[in-house]
């Protein structure tokens, strides 16, 4: 069978966030405003992330064919392909639409529908 990807490297980042926090007495969940959270914790988080690795692996924008990262929702997801400059051709459907937000496991998911569209 055809090797469809391989993982020739990773980078990685260690920022402090602030997200959706909860103390023991609170009867639910706090958050900030979900815009300040997405454009200060994660849009600056994975631009960093992917801007380390890019340098650190020497890759153009143009040499990526597939982008798949985690995004909490769909205009996030397209935000950080052009903040990249990933070509427009290289976004996989996060399935946001079908599957909603399903957190740590998206990135797997959308990394078996590029496997998928391999063949």
């Amino acid at each position: 069978s055809q090797c469809c990807a391989t993982i020739e490297g990773y980078h990685s980042i260690s920022t402090l966030t602030t997200g959706p926090w909860r103390k023991d007495f609170d009867p639910h969940v706090n958050s900030f405003e979900i815009k300040h959270e997405t454009i200060y914790g994660y849009m600056k988080s994975m631009t960093s992330v992917l801007a380390g690795l890019m340098k650190k692996y020497e890759i153009n924008p143009d040499d990526v064919s597939k982008a798949v990262y985690y995004s909490p929702d769909p205009r996030s997801h397209g935000r950080i392909l052009k903040a990249m400059k990933f070509p427009t051709k290289a976004m996989v459907d996060s399935m946001f639409l079908q599957i909603s937000n399903t957190g740590s496991p998206l990135p797997f998911q959308m990394l078996y529908m590029a496997f998928e569209k391999c063949n």
